[in-house]
């Protein structure tokens, strides 16, 4: 997280030397985590004038609802919930989250609890950091629940990872934190991406968005002649997760000619006009010009140093790179937060922005899904949603670049592993910003099936119902099978769809009333189509007596 009119500390973690040992539940610790916070740039990112004390400053929920189109919809994360991990104790969080809601009309979450499971944490949040969490997740899904598990910076910041799934059920985990991956050995790295488990304690998917750091591009493999780097961050680069980047907006995305140095509503804002646009999104990139070995600051990214490209990756490289998404993360441009009793006085961003933004973004994705029978998004072996959304469903930035020192540059001649934005998947941004409205029509497609037979009418005992599912969706042809059942026992098993049919012939031994009923599910490997179900009532006649034979 980056405040402008602070110099940032104690925001970024660097690990400079790992635990060893096995992850798990326990409060117990191999040994203490040794953490060093980064070195802050020798250039301070100065507060915007203009502003008054006791007001807000920056862009505000409604502000953001203008840029990224959340105002046509009314899905707000209802059913849903977020656990957002901190290493920090916040005491006046509760009392802030109230305040922030009252200034913008937001009504207050359905449940927010505050969680210790590995005990009380030491050490006080003095960086806003917690409140940035949880007010920015909370604005972009009023009415999912939000758990905040606040840990000592020990193992127990680790173990909360698997615990917000396997404990909490959270449908989706926001850590805006992170740690570059050159503190860990490569068997220590792979311990910790265990810890990401694909389903939670009930059996659900979870998405876990991790921060891709805000100390621009890392490529541990590179020769440029700069200070070493500290490695791709983790846990944004682990393979369970999802990497988030940040990104920068002009004021035209929304809807304003200038930027507002502080207010309390939208009315000076043209919805009409507002969203982001290949133009006013651009990578979240410092133009530094301070001595060489000073880092620059901005959206984090670049390529694995252990971890191989993921099956869903569907990127040219060999490794697995970061990040996968992006959102409005630049200090510059950011956002209002009450912390403490008080506004922030300044601007806070930095992708601890952009992270709980999206959590909030996946909570209104999850609650679509779960009204059409599917499961919370997430990431298995062989599918992660980021990438099999289409590439219309996700706003593309391709302006800038985020080098991490001034004599870092992005040069062609790297081809794609430089962090510069391009078309398509780049190193800065991943494959984009959210486009809520797409990536529901992408990853949440409800369907019709209609049960019918053109042998049921006059049907008796022990002749053959032919059975014909058609299952539709409005964008094309779905993926998935039919099950068919006869008075609530199953009939066969699963019919794997053939364009948008499924057959099955039924033979029906008993007369009288029967309900038949065909149940569509989607393809485990493309779960984007929900589910759906038809039925057909009939009524099956006796079979003639056969003909008696006379005896003499």
């Amino acid at each position: 997280m980056l405040v402008r009119g602070r110099l940032p500390c104690t925001i970024l973690l660097f690990a400079a030397l790992l635990v060893t040992g096995t992850p798990s539940l326990s409060a117990a610790a191999a040994a203490p985590l040794k953490v060093q916070a980064a070195s802050p740039p020798d250039h301070p990112i100065e507060h915007r004038p203009g502003g008054s004390s006791g007001q807000p400053h920056g862009y505000i929920p409604c502000d953001l609802y203008n840029a990224y189109h959340l105002n046509g919809t009314a899905l707000d994360g209802t059913g849903v919930t977020i656990a957002i991990i901190d290493w920090y104790l916040q005491p006046s969080i509760r009392s802030d989250l109230r305040a922030f809601d009252q200034a913008f009309g937001l009504p207050n979450p359905p449940s927010f609890d505050v969680v210790f499971p590995f005990g009380r944490p030491t050490q006080t949040d003095t960086s806003d950091e917690t409140a940035l969490d949880v007010e920015w997740a909370h604005a972009m899904a009023p009415g999912a629940r939000i758990v905040l598990v606040e840990t000592n910076l020990d193992e127990g910041i680790f173990n909360a990872i698997r615990y917000s799934a396997q404990a909490l059920n959270a449908d989706v985990v926001s850590m805006s934190w992170g740690t570059g991956e050159l503190g860990f050995s490569r068997q220590e790295l792979q311990q910790r991406d265990q810890l990401m488990v694909p389903l939670t304690g009930n059996g659900h998917p979870v998405t876990y968005l991790a921060a891709a750091m805000d100390t621009g591009f890392q490529n541990a493999t590179r020769s440029a002649p700069v200070p070493p780097v500290s490695g791709t961050a983790w846990p944004a680069a682990a393979p369970g997760a999802i990497g988030v980047g940040g990104t920068s907006l002009a004021p035209s995305a929304f809807g304003r000619s200038s930027f507002p140095a502080s207010h309390t509503g939208c009315s000076g804002a043209d919805p009409a006009t507002a969203g982001v646009t290949q133009q006013n999104e651009t990578v979240w990139g410092n133009q530094c010009s301070v001595p060489t070995g000073n880092p620059c600051g901005g959206t984090g990214g670049g390529p694995s140093t252990f971890d191989s490209r993921p099956a869903w990756q569907t990127t040219s490289f060999s490794k697995r790179t970061i990040p996968d998404l992006s959102m409005l993360a630049d200090p510059e441009t950011g956002v209002a937060v009450y912390s403490f009793g008080a506004w922030v006085n300044g601007l806070i961003g930095g992708t601890s922005l952009a992270t709980p933004m999206w959590a909030g973004i996946v909570a209104r994705l999850d609650q679509k899904r779960h009204s059409i029978g599917l499961p919370s998004l997430g990431v298995s072996q062989s599918w992660s949603w980021p990438y099999a959304a289409p590439s219309q469903a996700l706003n593309d930035i391709v302006t800038g670049s985020s080098p991490a020192y001034p004599n870092d540059p992005c040069p062609a001649s790297l081809g794609e592993m430089n962090c510069a934005a391009h078309a398509g998947y780049d190193l800065s941004t991943g494959r984009g910003s959210p486009s809520l409205q797409a990536l529901l029509s992408a990853l949440a497609k409800p369907t019709t099936l209609r049960l019918s037979s053109s042998s049921a009418a006059g049907l008796t005992a022990g002749e053959t119902l032919q059975l014909t599912a058609r299952v539709s969706q409005a964008l094309g042809d779905p993926a998935g099978s039919v099950r068919f059942s006869l008075d609530g026992r199953a009939a066969g098993g699963a019919v794997v769809l053939s364009s948008d049919q499924a057959g099955m012939d039924l033979t029906i031994q008993d007369a009288g009333p029967h309900t038949v009923t065909a149940a569509f599910t989607t393809d485990p490997g493309d779960p984007v189509f929900g589910a759906s179900q038809g039925s057909l009532a009939l009524t099956v006649s006796p079979a003639p007596e056969p003909p008696s034979t006379g005896g003499g």
